[in-house]
């Protein structure tokens, strides 16, 4: 009888052992999606996109400029001599085109962040404003052994993961990008008559329905991830740098794979030409091919080259330019802006030998500012760098050459935002903007022809989850509510942002702080979470950024 209930206790105990295994294996491995991040389509917003597109946008009456907006990606405003003359590297093609129309002093993007920035560009509106406070993402730690598993043994240097949550269905993921209800300019230009084409990076979206051809654009050539190999570092005339961080490693993993692979329209391709060249003689390309195709009509032509984004990968020729730089680290990256120069030299040369320069507004510019953990670039001693709202990560180079019938050039310096090119191409053409929604952005032509005097922007805000950020003339507040942090800094006085000024100016902290409140407020809740924050070093002190 004794060895019957020893027996059966063991066997309850064996049971228990099981179902708590059980349970603690289902609540290690089963993925925790929420309806939560389900995205709607915002029916209201959509059908004043019809209205508008319908309604209000029509091929100009006047002829009609070309269109060339070139994007840089990650590339510090000064890094280029016309920024910085002495640290600046040289750029005589982009030099050549500031000369022939107005370098903007004080050009601020959107966003700190690749994909929020180009978000703002393309809508004229702060992205938040839609729910695009981060980058789409292909991964998340769906369940909690592999968020724990990387919290213990992954090194994730500066990154570090944000709280354990929940995360979308896959079919979601799929949705992610501008809202279909957002109005981008190569919509508005398609509808207007003009041929479209995206050439280089993308960053908008990985699906069927965020692809470049779905969103307003003809012709696609490019990859759809933030990075990809510039050129196969295998080869004999190929040099590279590798930096030792965490997420460099992922970038490396992914060589020119998924996402990250080179497509045209839809068909993955086997592309052996360096990037900066492959995207320079398609851009060439395919002006040739509107041309002949349709000669009657303007070209939209969004160029958007990876360089000096991470991998660090450049043809020797260009390296062997910078005898005298010898961290080979600065020494690629310089390679790879000048030989971004060069092929920005090479596609306005081909404007010109087709006798339509003067017939073309083109827009130079960056996503962001430099990205500093490359220990590549300072950002010329502004404090931070890319993915931080400090001024290293905002400020940006910015070059409007408008056609000989605008005949502004030299310098403007009031403070201006990367999201006016998109007022400011549509102002060029006699479109409207759209009426039924905020947009956070201003056509700069009549600032710059001197028929409006003051500043474009009365403030400009910036939001990412805990981090919001609101300038107001010459003064910067900065927020972090998951630290319960505000800084004050007056950038006329302080560009390098070391004196917070919170304590001296209390009054100016309330009235900058409503505003600030006010504007988020106008924004949508993020339409997918973010898996990472950023934590960078300024001035002796640790600060922590959404991403």
């Amino acid at each position: 009888m004794l060895a019957k209930i020893i027996i059966m206790k063991i066997i309850r105990r064996k049971t228990l052992i099981l179902a708590a295994s059980a349970l603690l294996f289902l609540w290690l491995f089963i993925p925790r999606y929420s309806s939560k991040w389900n995205i709607a389509v915002d029916e209201e917003m959509l059908e004043g996109k019809r209205e508008y597109l319908k309604n209000s946008v029509a091929a100009p009456g006047r002829p009609s400029p070309n269109i060339l907006i070139i994007l840089a990606d990650d590339l510090s405003r000064n890094d280029l001599t016309i920024y910085d003359k002495v640290n600046g590297i040289d750029t005589p093609h982009i030099a050549a085109l500031a000369e022939d129309g107005v370098v903007f002093g004080q050009a601020l993007a959107s966003s700190p962040i690749c994909a929020p920035s180009r978000a703002g560009m393309l809508t004229g509106r702060v992205q938040n404003r839609s729910g695009f406070d981060s980058q789409p993402m292909q991964i998340y730690p769906l369940f909690p052994a592999y968020y724990y598993a990387a919290e213990i043994f992954l090194d994730t240097d500066e990154m570090s993961q944000t709280s354990f949550g929940t995360y979308p269905f896959p079919g979601e993921m799929k949705k992610q990008g501008v809202p279909h209800s957002e109005v981008l300019l190569p919509e508005i230009l398609g509808e207007a008559g003009y041929g479209t084409a995206l050439i280089g990076k993308w960053h908008l979206g990985y699906g069927a329905e965020q692809y470049p051809t779905m969103r307003g654009f003809d012709h696609f050539f490019g990859f759809l991830e933030a990075f990809s190999y510039p050129d196969d570092p295998g080869k004999e005339d190929v040099v590279s740098y590798r930096h030792d961080l965490f997420w460099e490693k992922h970038i490396w993993s992914r060589k020119r794979k998924g996402p990250s692979a080179i497509e045209c329209n839809g068909t993955v391709i086997q592309e052996d030409r360096h990037l900066t060249d492959a995207f320079t003689e398609e851009s060439i390309d395919f002006i040739d091919r509107h041309l002949a195709s349709d000669p009657g009509s303007p070209f939209f032509l969004y160029a958007s080259y990876n360089a000096p984004h991470t991998p660090f990968i450049e043809l020797r020729r260009y390296y062997d330019r910078f005898p005298d730089i010898i961290d080979d680290n600065r020494r690629i990256y310089s390679a790879m802006i000048s030989h971004l120069d060069e092929g920005i030299g090479r596609l306005i040369e081909d404007l010109k030998d087709k006798g339509i320069y003067d017939e073309t507004l083109i827009v130079f510019s960056s996503d962001n500012g430099g990205a500093s953990y490359t220990e590549a670039t300072e950002n010329g001693g502004l404090a931070g760098g890319k993915m931080s709202q400090f001024e290293g990560g905002l400020e940006i180079p910015l070059i409007i050459k408008w056609p000989a019938v605008m005949e502004q050039t030299g310098t403007y310096e009031p403070v201006v935002s990367l999201m006016d090119v998109y007022p400011t191409v549509l102002g060029a053409l006699g479109i409207p903007t759209p009426q039924d929604r905020i947009l956070d952005s201003v056509d700069l032509l009549p600032y710059v022809g001197g028929e409006k005097d003051g500043e474009p922007h009365g403030s400009l805000f910036w939001k990412s989850d805990y981090n919001l950020t609101l300038r107001k003339g010459p003064w910067k507040l900065m927020v972090n509510t998951d630290r319960g942090s505000a800084r004050l800094y007056n950038l006329d006085r302080d560009r390098g942002e070391y004196h917070d000024l919170s304590a001296e100016e209390p009054e100016l902290m309330g009235t900058m702080m409503e505003e600030l409140n006010a504007k988020a407020g106008e924004c949508l809740p993020p339409l997918w979470p973010r898996v990472m924050d950023f934590e960078i070093e300024v001035h002796g002190k640790k600060y922590k950024f959404a991403t």
